[in-house]
C-alpha cells in the first residue's frame, strides 16, 4: 500500500513521500524512499513474522493515510507502533499570500508599474484611456505629487506607469494598491526605473 501511495504522490508532486520519522521507522521505508530495492529478507520477515503481520499492515495503512493528508497540507498526528513508539506532528503546509508583494521593493524608485487596472477588451467608449488616467490620478495623487502617468491602453495586462516626485510617494501608492481588487481584478505593483517608463503611446 505504501508503495502505491509513494508512486501516486510522485506523479502528483514529482517527489513522492517525504521521509518523515514515522515513515523511516517502518522496515524497508528508507530503502523505498531512497529508490533502493527493499531486501527480500526484510519483506519476508515483515510478511511472515508470527503475530506481527496484522499490526504491521495496520501501521502501514495508517501512515499511508496520514502521509496523504500531509501532502495535502492537513495537520496530522503520526503514531508509530512498537517498542520505540513515537508520535510526530506535522503542521499544515504554510500558505504564503504574496498578493501584496511589491516587485523590486528592496530597491524602491519614484516610478511604479501597476497591473490589472483595466481590461482593454472590455472598454468600448471613445478615449476610455483618458478616463482611466483621470481616475488613477484622482486615486493616487493623495500619496504625493504625480509627475507622469502613462496608460498602456494598446497592450494587455491593464498596465499603468506612474512617476512620483518622491520615492516615499511611490512607496505609499504601491503599498496601497498591491493586493487590492479592482473590478474583480487583482492589482499587482512593481517598482521600475524611470528609463523604463514609456515617454508616450503612439
Amino acid at each position: 500500500m505504501i508503495q502505491c501511495v509513494h508512486v501516486a504522490l510522485a506523479q502528483l508532486n514529482g517527489t513522492g513521500l517525504i521521509a518523515t520519522p514515522s515513515l523511516v521507522l517502518i522496515p524497508g521505508m528508507s530503502a523505498l524512499l531512497s529508490g533502493t530495492a527493499i531486501p527480500q529478507a526484510t519483506a519476508d520477515t515483515t510478511e511472515h513474522s508470527a503475530g506481527a503481520q496484522k499490526p504491521q499492515v495496520t501501521q502501514i495503512a495508517n501512515v499511508a493515510e496520514e502521509a496523504i493528508n500531509a501532502a495535502l497540507g492537513l495537520s496530522v498526528n503520526l503514531t508509530v507502533a512498537g517498542p520505540d513508539s513515537a508520535t510526530v506532528v506535522l503542521s499544515p503546509a504554510t500558505i504564503v499570500d504574496d498578493s501584496k508583494k511589491i516587485g523590486g521593493s528592496d530597491s524602491p524608485t519614484v516610478s511604479i508599474l501597476v497591473y490589472n487596472m483595466y481590461d482593454k477588451d472590455e472598454e468600448t467608449e471613445d478615449n476610455w484611456e483618458e478616463d482611466i488616467k483621470e481616475e488613477f490620478e484622482e486615486e493616487c495623487s493623495k500619496f504625493g505629487e504625480l509627475c507622469n502617468i502613462v496608460v498602456m491602453y494598446k497592450e494587455t495586462g491593464g498596465k499603468i506607469y506612474a512617476v512620483f516626485g518622491t520615492v516615499e510617494g511611490a512607496k505609499a501608492c504601491a503599498e496601497s494598491l498591491a493586493g487590492r481588487y479592482f473590478d474583480k481584478r487583482l492589482i499587482r505593483v512593481e517598482f521600475v526605473t524611470e528609463d523604463e517608463v514609456p515617454k508616450q503611446i503612439i
